[in-house]
């Protein structure tokens, strides 16, 4: 693969070779080559960020010494790097970041005093987990590996997004013969439609116009039975 390459001797999928340098390529061309050499274990280090100064130079980054020479052009990365010295078992992620080069990723282990082995891809395992942030719920697939007992997350990726409606806050505020609808009113939008409300794009608020005191009651009904339907709740802010 052009966007990365191993230096001699070559390392082949599951094999560990004590004599090998750890030694990788950042490397990119347009938006079709475009390479990326992360540290992901025991903590994140983004070799990229490390090396940005022409020329070569040797960095101390606490769990490893890193080597690098920087042949960047004006336009395009072009950077050697090699793992001088290894302090602790680290994992290192080398992948494709963007457009075509995003068909290679490949996980290495690195351990002292430098001995470097490259997982095969069955090492590299996956799992569908359902996780919450906020006021969603996401189905994300886990890709990682297992390293000495404990698990090393490679790489996280949202497959689907679904809002917790019950989260949801829609907040009404009534002023003369105005209902304002605002809050989280993406995923209700149809309904209010329905209900007559329009978008007020320069303040971001839904609203409709009332004729009188029972037309607003009927829609301030109508909209909190529809809402509770989806098991959300209305909060009535004020009214004047």
């Amino acid at each position: 693969m052009k966007a990365f390459k191993l230096q001699k001797p070559y390392i082949s999928s599951g094999e560990n070779m004590s004599q090998a340098q750890a030694q990788f390529q950042i490397d990119t061309y347009g938006s079709c080559r475009h390479s990326e050499v992360v540290v992901i274990h025991p903590k994140r280090i983004d070799l990229r960020v490390y090396t940005n100064r022409r020329g070569e130079h040797i960095v101390d980054l606490g769990i490893i010494k890193i080597k690098y020479v920087n042949h960047d052009s004006s336009k395009n990365l072009h950077r050697d790097i090699e793992i001088l010295e290894v302090r602790e078992p680290i994992v290192v992620r080398v992948f494709g970041a963007s457009s075509c080069s995003k068909r290679f990723d490949e996980v290495y282990i690195v351990t002292p005093p430098n001995n470097i082995r490259k997982l095969a891809p069955e090492e590299v395992k996956e799992e569908l987990v359902t996780e919450e942030n906020g006021k969603y719920r996401y189905r994300v697939l886990v890709r990682y590996v297992e390293i000495d007992g404990a698990r090393v997350v490679v790489e996280k990726t949202v497959v689907e997004k679904e809002p917790i409606m019950e989260k949801l806050e829609i907040k009404v505020k009534v002023s003369e013969n105005t209902i304002e609808v605002y809050g989280d009113t993406y995923h209700v939008r149809e309904i209010l439609k329905e209900l007559k409300f329009k978008w007020d794009f320069t303040r971001g608020v839904w609203y409709t116009i009332c004729s009188n005191k029972d037309d607003i009651g009927y829609t301030l009904l109508e909209l909190e039975a529809r809402l509770r339907e989806k098991g959300m709740n209305l909060v009535v802010q004020g009214q004047g």
